[in-house]
């Protein structure tokens, strides 16, 4: 299983985005947006879900990983403010 750290960043349209922090880690690439930090980090996750099943149906071995989600100060603040 491989580790990957994720950043979640607020843009300046208002929207948070995540994204791996070393994207060549895993042989696929995944994204995650919204319009709060937990829905970035939900979307995130359920792009993971949709490659694994994705892989599965085509018969690909799937690199299973594990996330450690980060946030930049704006984001974080935001986040634990409960905005």
């Amino acid at each position: 299983m491989k580790k990957v750290k994720v950043y979640i960043e607020r843009s300046e349209d208002g929207c948070f985005y995540a994204y791996a922090a070393n994207p060549m880690i895993l042989p696929y690439g995944l994204t995650g947006e919204g319009d709060s930090v937990e829905q970035a980090k939900t979307d995130w996750l359920n792009v993971y879900e949709a490659t694994r099943a994705r892989y599965e149906e085509e018969g690909k071995t799937f690199t299973e990983a594990e996330f450690t989600f980060c946030y930049d100060v704006p984001s974080f603040l935001r986040y634990y403010a409960g905005n």
